[in-house]
């Protein structure tokens, strides 16, 4: 291994050992006992550890899109279900199904707590639509 700051010049036609860091002149057995080495290998492996952290903010971004889309598409699910329960032709079908996801273990107790909060908004949100009137007869004659 040699130090980073070891530099081979040229001094009136001969070649000199020349450190980068003590900015002087030395021998290589000076080198070899020098407290202040740096080598090439550090710096591999730093460039190497970039490149790592660089895969794993990659990686991280591309989880958080991914837990974001899966986290929209199970809420979009549990208002799908509140729709279903609410709705008295399908109620008793539906029911059955979220049982069945409780009984497998797919949907938990938090998860029954989305549902019945969802069921809540839902209702809400009928409440405020204004109601639409039945079509009356026209008010003008031909």
């Amino acid at each position: 291994m040699t130090c980073i700051n070891l530099k081979i010049r040229t001094k009136k036609m001969t070649r000199i050992i020349y450190c980068k860091f003590l900015r002087k002149e030395i021998t290589y057995d000076k080198c070899k006992n020098c407290n202040n080495k740096q080598y090439k290998e550090i710096k591999k492996k730093i460039i190497e550890l970039d490149k790592l952290s660089e895969h794993f903010k990659e990686s991280a971004d591309k989880f958080t899109g991914l837990y974001y889309n899966l986290k929209d598409k199970f809420d979009k699910f549990i208002r799908f279900l509140a729709e279903r329960l609410l709705n008295p032709k399908t109620k008793e079908k539906y029911k059955e199904f979220t049982g069945d996801l409780f009984g497998h273990g797919i949907l938990t107790y938090n998860d029954s707590n989305e549902l019945d909060k969802a069921q809540k908004d839902i209702q809400e949100e009928k409440l405020k639509q204004p109601k639409m009137l039945e079509k009356e007869e026209d008010d003008y004659e031909l």
